[in-house]
């Protein structure tokens, strides 16, 4: 076979495995197995949807025209890269929000919150391939100095959402379930001890 042969079977081989990497990775960042109702409207959330599809916009600052910042308090928060824009949301507007709390990230990495007084929850877990105990324990002194830490033992990135299992993430040694109880479990108690704190003596105007 002659080098130039070779070359064009080189070629379509190259961009075929590059092609179903792009496709596979897309692919692991969605949704899977997300349960009955999640986008349905309630008492709790209101879900709008357009055309064939359910579009989030990456804009943080858009929270000043969803929400009446200035008559109520809120507590903001996410997780992976949701957790950093949350973060950054505090950083920019301190003691703007009721609390905040943050789950598999390694941020605030970039900014400084220690000097805010604000309750703040950090989430992690034991087998986070894109936010490592590692990762979180070096920026653990840019956190806000009451940071309450917990570690989801036997957790990865993955199962803080319903996303299957992410390129360069760890496999879990626990269920997706147990994963996400606990989870539950610790935003709860973090809220209820927010509700505690007397910060304006009118709980009413908390908005979670």
């Amino acid at each position: 076979m002659k080098r130039k042969d070779w070359r064009k079977i080189f070629k379509r081989i190259w961009f075929s495995l590059v092609l179903i990497f792009f496709i596979w990775n897309w692919t692991t960042f969605q949704s899977h197995n997300l349960p009955k109702g999640t986008f349905l409207n309630s008492d709790i959330v209101s879900v709008i949807e357009l055309d064939d599809q359910i579009t989030f916009k990456y804009d943080y600052q858009k929270i000043f025209k969803l929400f009446d910042l200035k008559q109520e308090k809120y507590i903001v928060g996410g997780h992976s890269q949701g957790g950093k824009m949350a973060a950054q949301f505090v950083y920019e507007n301190p003691n703007l929000m009721k609390g905040l709390f943050l789950m598999g990230t390694s941020h605030p990495r970039d900014i400084d919150l220690s000097s805010q007084n604000i309750p703040c929850l950090k989430l992690y877990a034991e087998n986070d391939g894109l936010a490592s105990i590692e990762e979180v324990m070096d920026n653990k002194t840019k956190l806000p100095k009451n940071t309450k830490l917990v570690l989801i033992k036997g957790g990865n990135h993955s199962q803080f959402g319903y996303l299957g299992k992410l390129l360069m993430d760890n496999s879990a040694d626990i269920s997706l379930e147990e994963q996400q109880k606990q989870t539950l479990d610790n935003l709860i108690n973090f809220i209820s001890e927010i509700k505690k704190i007397d910060y304006n003596n009118d709980y009413s105007k908390t908005k979670f």
